[in-house]
């Protein structure tokens, strides 16, 4: 097997381990305060929405904190690319590969139609989440803090649509399939 094999390999087993975590745990209680992961390997996807083939993205490839998070058409730039970098239990964080920030649920609101952003990475429970495998390569990613999925608004097809938690109904608005871009 040559490298790229060896990390593409790797990439699976991670994914494999946490869909297999997903279903096998379910929903924990929270710890008193979220440790912060270990250095390790970090292994990029593109997120796209399965109903409307778009990524998600990093609006206009912001660094700031409070930069919402949209869908828009895929150009795999880093800004449409995510780490999966473990926290605790079957919980991951989704690091920006631009900024190195977290996707990250404002003031760890429990509300439906709150707009997802990235900010500065404390990897408390608004910034977990849990993938649940759908069919295939299709996850759902489920907020820690509040149980509620990632959901394109409104099922919207087009560009700049946003990205908010809304409850789990597991729809094709609220599936992504995880296109593997390499390991940083």
């Amino acid at each position: 097997m040559t490298t790229s094999s060896h990390c593409r390999f790797a990439a699976i087993v991670a994914l494999s381990i946490a869909m297999v975590a997903g279903f096998t745990f379910g929903l924990r209680s929270a710890p008193a305060q979220a440790a912060t992961p270990a250095a390790a390997d970090t292994y990029y996807y593109s997120l796209i929405a399965r109903h409307s083939g778009k990524c998600l993205d990093v609006w206009d490839g912001s660094t700031d904190d409070h930069a919402l998070v949209q869908q828009f058409g895929c150009h795999y730039g880093n800004n449409q690319q995510f780490g999966l970098v473990y926290v605790t239990g079957d919980y991951y964080a989704l690091v920006a590969r631009h900024s190195g920030k977290c996707l990250d649920i404002p003031g760890a609101s429990l509300d439906d139609h709150v707009i997802v952003q990235q900010y500065g990475c404390h990897y408390g429970e608004n910034q977990q989440f849990r993938l649940v495998r759908i069919a295939g390569n299709y996850y759902s990613l489920v907020a820690r803090n509040s149980g509620k999925c990632l959901d394109v608004w409104a099922g919207s097809t087009d560009d700049h649509a946003l990205v908010q938690q809304y409850g789990c109904h597991y729809g094709d608005n609220q599936q992504f399939y995880f296109r593997y871009m390499g390991v940083g």
